[in-house]
């Protein structure tokens, strides 16, 4: 596979950037840039964690980011950055930056004088932070679909549950990307060396403030849907509650009816008092006696508000 490349010279400094893993591009790395092996191995490496490694002529960074799939799952994007004075190369494994965000990142320098590879490498990481702002405002539509469904249906039906169970997964998936980031960041923050000055340091700090805001918002999120899944838990035990209510009374109702057509059912003769005899007024009197029992029974349920 070829991977896609781009090249940009700047006054003081040369920017790469490699989509994709190959041979050659490790042939590269060995021979041209001379990077150790040991950083080479974390490049190739697919399960490599975040992490940052001061070397005598460059600086190794391996960061994990979250983007979204073309399935609207959270993803792990892995990026790795090789920084000195002469160059900045950066080893996009799946086109995480892309051409538009360097785009930006060149008109934001371009006005600047002695730029260097370090302050496109600052911009950089701040790009990808801020890209990541855009999955937090996707999760946070759905939580408020979620809660808006809650409180005008008064429950959420199966799928719906399943989309809150699922964007619970989604928030701790992206809080797991978001941890490494930002010991990484964290540490080069307190890194004192010749790759730091205090302007690089305030940009490093205002990337750690972002990531530290995405995981203080991300918590809330967390919170909230455990909210909603206790009030959904809350309003279905009420409404079923309400139901069994509901059938209680009925039942309560019926059973004046039930047990005077069962009495009565037994064809037992009570001298005048007898449904057998040809005479309509006893089988009106049981029926006026049973509707007017179950009338109460019904008007008491409701001024105790029962029904």
């Amino acid at each position: 596979m070829t991977p896609n490349v781009l090249t940009k010279q700047y006054p003081h400094f040369q920017y790469i950037e490699y989509c994709g893993l190959t041979d050659a591009l490790q042939k590269k790395l060995e021979t041209e840039f001379h990077i150790l092996p040991d950083d080479i191995e974390d490049i190739f490496s697919p399960t490599q964690l975040s992490k940052f490694e001061i070397r005598k002529n460059y600086a190794y960074f391996a960061l994990q980011f979250a983007d979204m799939d073309t399935h609207s799952r959270i993803c792990i994007q892995q990026i790795h950055c090789i920084v000195s004075n002469k160059y900045l190369f950066v080893i996009d494994e799946d086109g995480f930056l892309g051409i538009k965000e360097f785009d930006r990142i060149r008109n934001r320098l371009v006005d600047k004088e002695n730029y260097n590879s370090f302050d496109l490498f600052y911009e950089l990481l701040d790009i990808s932070v801020i890209r990541m702002f855009s999955l937090l405002n996707a999760i946070q539509n759905r939580v408020r679909a979620i809660e808006s469904t809650i409180f005008a249906d008064g429950h959420l039906e199966n799928d719906q549950i399943s989309d809150i169970q699922d964007t619970k997964k989604t928030i701790i998936n992206f809080k797991s990307i978001l941890s490494p980031p930002n010991a990484r960041f964290e540490e080069l923050s307190r890194k004192h060396s010749d790759h730091t000055d205090e302007t690089r340091k305030e940009s490093i700090d205002d990337s750690l403030d972002k990531i530290k805001k995405l995981i203080n918002r991300l918590d809330n999120f967390r919170e909230i849907t455990k909210l909603l899944t206790e009030t959904n838990e809350m309003l279905m035990a009420r409404s079923t509650n309400q139901t069994v209510r509901r059938l209680t009374m009925f039942n309560v109702l019926l059973l004046v009816p039930s047990l005077t057509a069962a009495f009565f059912g037994m064809n037992v003769h009570f001298g005048w008092f007898s449904v057998l005899d040809d005479q309509l007024w006893p089988l009106i009197t049981i029926v006026g006696i049973m509707l007017s029992l179950t009338l109460g029974i019904y008007l008491f349920f409701t001024w105790k508000k029962w029904i």
